[in-house]
C-alpha cells in the first residue's frame, strides 16, 4: 500500500503504526518540533508512517502553547532544547490576526511581525523550517463581494503571500513553504474546512487537508535525506507511444502532437525530455526487438526521445526485474532512486513484488489516458532544495561512465585499469564558490557518508569562514570526461593538537578507483603540516546504506574507542596504504593562501 495515495484512510495508518515495531540499529532519526495556533496533531500519524517505511525513527514534539510567538521568543522554551531538529510553524490566519473578519488590520504590519518570528528561528535553530502560505475562509466577508479589491481581506492575504515569497526566496536552504493555497485548489472548500471539529476540538481542517500538509513535509525531508528519484525506467509499447511497434509498425503507432491518443504520448515525451535536461536519468526496459524500438527513436517524426536521452537500455525478452537490477548496477544507484513506468498490470506487480522500494507507476487505462502527461506530477519526486552544474551535466557523466565500464572489462588488475583512466584529482581548500554543491552532497550522499548528517548552505559557509574548521572538495576527471565535484572532507582543528574529521563523503560515481584514499591522505598531510596535529578522532554512524564503510577507519590505522548511542568513535594516527607508484595525479589548491 502506498500511503500517499488519496484513498488512504487514517484508520489504515493508525493500524499500521500500532502493528509495527521500531526500526533496528542503523536507522535514520528524524525530529520535528511543531508550533501552531490550532490543533496540528493530525499530521503526526502520516509523518510517522511514511518515515517508518524508510526505517526512520521519527520524533514529533508539539508545543504545549497555542501561541507560537511565546514559544519562539522564549529562549528557555522547549523549542530550543534540540536546535538540530526541524521546526514546523503552522499559522491559521483567521485566528492569528486580531479583528481579522472585521478587516481592521494592515497586511504589512502582520507580515513584519511574522518575519520577526522567522528571523528568530533562523538565528536560533539549525534545522529546516517549514511554514505555510496564508489562506482564509472565502465566505467570511459577511456576505459582501469577496473578489480582491484594494481593501478587501482577499487582497490583503494576497499581499501577505507575495511578501512571504519575496522574503523566503534567498532562504530556500533553510525555509520550505507548504503551499496551502495549492491544497485548497485541489480539495475545494468543503474538503478543506471542518467547522464541527473546529468548534469542538480546535481542529479547523479535514483529515485530507492535514494529510497534504504531512505529505509535503515528508517529501521535503525525504528528499533532503537523499530520497529523491534520480532515474525513470520506461517501457516502450503503450507507454512512450500507443500500440505495439512489433505488430503495428512505425507508421501505425499512436504518437503525434495533434490527434488523440497520440498527443497524450507526445506530451508525456515532452515532460521526459525536460526532466532529462534537468539531470534526471532515463532508461529503457522493454520486451521488444531492439531494431524495432530504435527505428522509432531514430526515424519517427514525432518521437522526441532519442537514443542519446537514455543512460541505460535493456531491450530484450528477459525478466524485467532482472533487467532493472542490472540497470541499477550499471548506474551504481540505489533501487529506491528509480521510478518504473509500464502499462502492464502483470509487469507492474512483478516489479513491486521483486524489487521493494522502487516506485512503480502504471500508465492510465485507455479511458483515462489524458492523465498520462501528468503521471509524474503526482508527488514531488524530483524536488530539490538547490541545484548545481553537476545536475545539468549528470546525463553526460553517466554516458562517460558506461565507456569506463566497457574498458574495465578488459582488465583483471584494478590498479592497471585505474592507470589507463589517467585520473586527475583536484583538491580545493575552503572554496566559497562551491558552497551550494557541498551542501547538496551532504544532503544527497548516502553510501560513502560516515555520519549521514545533512547541512545547509549557511552551515557550510560558516565552516569555511571559521578558523577552526577547514573544508576540502574533490574534483575528478579522466580521459573520458569530468566527474565534477564529488567529494567533501571537513576537518576541525581544536586544542591539544587533535584533529577531528567531521565530514567525509564521496559520490558513489567515483568509488572503486581509490580516489577516496588519495583525497583523505592529501588532506591529512596538509592539516598535519599546518597545525602539527598528532592525534586524530572521527566517527562512523551506521545506516542502512553506508554499511560498506564499517571497516574503513580501521583500514586507515584508527582504532575503535567507544560506542555512544550507535555512534562508533575512532581515534589514533592515520596510516593510509597507497601504491608505491601513484595511480593518479593530485593537484592541491589552497584558497586561504
Amino acid at each position: 500500500m502506498n500511503l500517499t495515495e488519496d484513498h488512504l484512510k487514517l484508520s489504515e495508518v493508525k493500524s499500521a503504526l500500532s502493528n509495527h515495531s521500531k526500526p533496528t540499529d542503523g536507522s535514520t532519526r528524524v525530529g520535528y518540533f511543531v508550533m501552531s495556533n490550532f490543533t496540528a496533531n493530525p499530521i503526526e500519524p502520516y509523518l510517522k508512517y511514511w518515515h517508518m517505511n524508510h526505517a526512520r525513527q521519527t520524533e514529533i514534539h508539539f508545543s504545549d502553547l497555542d501561541n507560537p510567538r511565546l514559544e519562539i521568543f522564549d529562549s528557555n522554551s522547549e523549542l530550543y532544547s534540540n536546535k538540530a531538529r526541524d521546526s514546523i510553524l503552522l499559522i491559521n490566519l483567521d485566528e492569528w490576526v486580531p479583528d481579522f473578519t472585521k478587516n481592521k488590520w494592515n497586511s504589512n504590519d502582520i507580515f513584519e511581525e511574522y518575519k520577526s518570528l522567522l528571523n528568530r528561528l533562523i538565528e536560533k535553530t539549525h534545522g529546516q523550517i517549514f511554514i505555510n502560505s496564508f489562506i482564509y475562509n472565502p465566505f467570511i466577508e459577511n456576505g459582501f463581494e469577496s473578489a480582491p479589491h484594494e481593501m478587501s481581506i482577499a487582497s490583503k492575504v494576497l499581499t501577505l503571500n507575495s511578501n512571504l515569497l519575496t522574503y523566503i526566496k534567498p532562504l530556500k536552504d533553510r525555509i520550505t513553504l507548504l503551499d496551502w493555497n495549492k491544497y485548497t485548489s485541489w480539495l475545494g472548500f468543503e474538503r478543506t474546512y471542518d467547522n464541527r471539529k473546529w468548534n469542538l476540538y480546535r481542529i479547523p481542517f479535514t483529515n485530507e487537508f492535514y494529510k497534504q500538509i504531512a505529505s509535503d513535509i515528508y517529501f521535503a525531508t525525504h528528499n533532503k535525506l537523499g530520497g529523491m528519484k534520480k532515474c525513470v525506467i520506461l517501457d516502450c509499447d503503450n507507454t512512450l507511444w500507443g500500440g505495439i511497434i512489433g505488430e503495428d509498425g512505425i507508421s501505425d503507432i499512436k504518437l503525434d502532437s495533434e490527434t488523440i491518443p497520440g498527443r497524450f504520448f507526445y506530451q508525456f515525451q515532452e515532460q521526459l525530455v525536460e526532466l532529462n535536461k534537468r539531470g534526471i536519468l532515463l532508461s529503457l526496459c522493454s520486451k521488444n526487438n531492439p531494431d524495432d524500438v530504435f527505428d522509432v527513436l531514430d526515424k519517427h517524426p514525432f518521437c522526441l526521445l532519442k537514443r542519446e536521452h537514455f543512460s541505460a537500455i535493456k531491450i530484450n525478452w528477459e525478466n524485467k526485474a532482472q533487467n532493472i537490477l542490472e540497470i541499477g548496477r550499471s548506474l551504481n544507484l540505489g533501487l529506491d532512486s528509480f521510478i518504473f513506468i509500464d502499462d502492464s498490470n502483470m509487469e507492474c506487480d512483478l516489479i513491486r513484488n521483486e524489487i521493494p522500494g522502487i516506485e512503480v507507476l502504471q500508465v492510465p487505462s485507455s479511458d483515462r489516458l489524458y492523465n498520462l502527461p501528468h503521471l509524474l506530477n503526482q508527488k514531488p519526486y524530483f524536488k530539490s532544495g538547490s541545484s548545481s552544474i553537476e545536475d545539468t551535466h549528470r546525463v553526460q557523466m553517466y554516458s562517460d561512465e558506461f565507456k569506463r565500464q566497457d574498458l574495465k572489462k578488459n582488465f583483471t588488475n584494478i590498479d592497471e585499469f585505474i592507470k589507463t583512466l589517467k585520473l586527475k584529482l583536484t583538491i580545493r581548500r575552503n572554496p566559497l564558490n562551491q558552497v551550494p554543491r557541498i551542501a547538496q552532497l551532504t544532503q544527497k550522499t548516502n553510501q560513502f557518508n560516515f555520519t549521514s548528517k545533512r547541512h545547509s548552505e549557511n552551515t557550510i559557509a560558516d565552516f569555511i569562514s571559521s578558523t577552526r574548521t577547514h573544508v576540502y572538495t574533490a574534483e575528478v576527471e579522466d580521459k573520458f570526461g569530468k566527474y565534477g565535484i564529488t567529494g567533501v572532507i571537513v576537518v576541525e582543528t581544536g586544542d591539544a593538537k587533535v584533529g577531528n574529521v567531521e565530514i567525509f563523503l564521496m559520490s558513489c560515481r567515483i568509488l572503486g578507483r581509490k580516489i577516496e584514499l588519495y583525497f583523505l591522505n592529501k588532506v591529512i598531510h596538509e592539516i598535519q603540516k599546518e597545525f602539527e596535529i598528532k592525534h586524530w578522532r572521527t566517527e562512523y554512524i551506521p545506516s542502512l546504506k553506508n554499511q560498506q564503510l564499517a571497516e574503513f577507519w580501521p583500514r586507515c590505522g584508527l582504532t575503535l574507542q567507544e560506542i555512544v548511542n550507535e555512534t562508533k568513535i575512532y581515534e589514533g594516527q592515520f596510516q593510509i596504504d597507497l601504491p608505491k607508484k601513484p595511480l593518479l595525479e593530485v593537484i592541491y589548491i589552497d584558497n586561504d593562501t
